[in-house]
C-alpha cells in the first residue's frame, strides 16, 4: 500500500510540472480563448437583443459564438504545426482496444447525456449549431489537445498514460464546468479520448468518436 501511494504521488507530481511548467503557455492561450469567447457571447448577445432573432435562434447562436470563438483561438495557435499535428504514429497499439474504449465512452454518454435537443425545425442557426458542435469543435479540439499538445509533451519525453491525465485536465478548463457532476463529465470524456488516441496511434479515430458523442448529445439519442 505504501509502494502504490508513493508511485500515486509521484505521478501526480509529474503532471503537475507537465501542466503547469511544460504546457504554461498554453494554458495562457486556453484561459485567452475562453476569455475572448466570454466578449465575443456578451457582444452577441447585446447586438442580437436589438435584432428581431426568434428566441430560439438566439439560444443557438448564444451556444455557437463561443465554442466557435475558442476553436479559433485554438487553431491559429497551432496553424503553422497543423499537418505534424495530424499525422498519426508510425505505429499503433491497437484497433481493437481503441474501438472498444470508443463504444463504452458513446454507451456512457447516451446513458448519461443530460441535453435532449431531438426537436429541430432546422433553421440556418440550427444547423450551424449541428455543424458546430458536431463537426468544428470535436476536430479542432482532438487537433489541440490530442494532436499538439500529445506531441509538445511527447518531445519532453513524458509517458503516453500520463500524458492522457495530463491532456484531460487541460482539456476540462476551456469546457468552464460550473458543478461536479460537468467536471466529472468532462473529465470521463477527455480519459477516454485520450485512451481512444493512445491506442489508435492518432487522433483520427478519437475525433470521429468525439463527433458521434457530440451528435447523441445535441439529438438526444
Amino acid at each position: 500500500m505504501a509502494q502504490f501511494w508513493k508511485r500515486f504521488l509521484a505521478g501526480v507530481t509529474t503532471i503537475c510540472r507537465m501542466i503547469f511548467l511544460v504546457c504554461a503557455g498554453d494554458i495562457g492561450i486556453i484561459i485567452g480563448a475562453v476569455f475572448v469567447a466570454f466578449l465575443t457571447t456578451n457582444i452577441a448577445g447585446i447586438v442580437l437583443s436589438a435584432s428581431e432573432v426568434t428566441a430560439t435562434a438566439r439560444t443557438e447562436i448564444a451556444i455557437v459564438v463561443p465554442i466557435l470563438t475558442i476553436d479559433i483561438v485554438l487553431l491559429g495557435s497551432i496553424l503553422p504545426r497543423i499537418r505534424e499535428v495530424a499525422r498519426p504514429d508510425r505505429q499503433h497499439r491497437s484497433l481493437i482496444y481503441a474501438l472498444v474504449a470508443g463504444l463504452v465512452l458513446l454507451l456512457l454518454k447516451s446513458a448519461w447525456q443530460g441535453l435532449d435537443q431531438a426537436s429541430y425545425s432546422f433553421s440556418a442557426t440550427s444547423v450551424l449549431l449541428i455543424l458546430t458542435t458536431c463537426m468544428i469543435a470535436p476536430i479542432s479540439e482532438e487537433l489541440f489537445f490530442r494532436g499538439y499538445l500529445w506531441l509538445k509533451l511527447r518531445t519532453h519525453h513524458y509517458n503516453d498514460k500520463l500524458i492522457v491525465f495530463c491532456t484531460t485536465v487541460l482539456y476540462i478548463i476551456p469546457h468552464v464546468p460550473n458543478s461536479l457532476s460537468a467536471f466529472l463529465d468532462y473529465a470521463i470524456i477527455g480519459i477516454f479520448l485520450g485512451f481512444i488516441r493512445y491506442f489508435s496511434g492518432g487522433i483520427l479515430l478519437s475525433s470521429a468518436f468525439h463527433m458521434a458523442m457530440n451528435v447523441i448529445v445535441i439529438f438526444g439519442i
